[in-house]
């Protein structure tokens, strides 16, 4: 499935989305599991507890966000996929990591659920035809497609990670594993 012929999505949606250099979802999907595979415990220097002001989330906490999110609209795709029409709600992120207990685990236990969390998206993704790629379905009162659930994914996963670099100055090396 192109980028560049998803069916019109909410506009919140976009940033995310643009930020997935792959205009192809599968490719798009591996390139991005490549990436997440490449993390390493000693990337984060010691700063895997670290906010960069209060009340903002740990390193920790960022991640396991991706994570619930990258569920949840797994989630989403799935119901949509199966032309499930039933409107689905919205999360609140913050409830979600209030309650995630992120800062008790450990770093590698997140990372290797990272990865995995996306191994399942592909095989998810892997199962699905166009037209189930394509069928609209409404979660927190909008319509989207498990395509465009897909770039999102992606997207936000690299928005996050821009944030862990920018704001809390972790750099990331790129590994063949």
């Amino acid at each position: 499935m192109l980028k560049s012929i998803l069916p019109p999505h909410h506009p919140y949606l976009t940033h995310y989305i643009n930020l997935v250099a792959q205009d192809e979802l599968m490719n798009a999907l591996n390139y991005s599991l490549e990436f997440l595979s490449s993390l390493a415990v000693s990337d984060f220097h010691d700063k895997e507890r670290y906010a960069y002001a209060d009340g903002k989330w740990t390193v920790k906490e960022v991640l396991q966000h991706i994570i619930d999110t990258e569920r949840i609209m797994a989630y989403r795709a799935l119901r949509f996929s199966r032309k499930d029409a039933t409107e689905l709600p919205g999360f609140d992120e913050n409830v979600y990591s209030d309650h995630s207990f992120a800062n008790q685990r450990s770093i590698q236990d997140i990372l290797d659920e990272l990865v995995l969390m996306r191994k399942s998206t592909i095989a998810l993704y892997l199962s699905f035809n166009e037209e189930q790629l394509l069928f609209l379905g409404t979660a927190n009162g909008n319509k989207n497609c498990a395509a465009t659930i897909g770039f999102f994914t992606i997207g936000h996963a690299l928005h996050h990670l821009n944030v862990i670099h920018e704001r809390y100055g972790i750099n990331f090396r790129y590994s063949q594993q």
